[in-house]
């Protein structure tokens, strides 16, 4: 009974966590279309970087089925110029992990 509740909570934290990262992807792509680029720069600036690490991590663990589902709902209509405005304006560290989701979206 107990690894059954538990196993319950697992399954819920991961729906929860699925729901917030949509929601970032969301938040994220549309402020691409918007081309507040500056304003994506400003916020991974000041995101801790252990835990950007970690989420991207997170990205590449998910199957494969989930990936393209996320890309589908959210990334399909953001272009290559997009994306090369948005690098413009990050830092190294910043570039590194838009190189990063580029390559688990495989959006280039």
């Amino acid at each position: 009974m107990t690894q059954d509740l538990r196993k319950k909570i697992a399954q819920l934290l991961e729906k929860v966590d699925n729901k917030v990262l949509e929601a970032k992807i969301s938040q994220t792509v549309e402020m691409i279309k918007n081309g507040q680029y500056d304003e994506i720069a400003k916020k991974i600036r000041n995101l801790d970087k252990n835990d950007i690490e970690t989420k991207l991590d997170e990205l590449s663990l998910m199957k494969p089925e989930e990936i393209q589902a996320l890309k589908e709902k959210f990334v399909g209509n953001i272009k290559t110029d997009d994306l090369d405005k948005l690098s413009s304006q990050l830092n190294p560290e910043g570039k590194k992990f838009l190189e990063k989701i580029v390559s688990t979206f495989k959006l280039s």
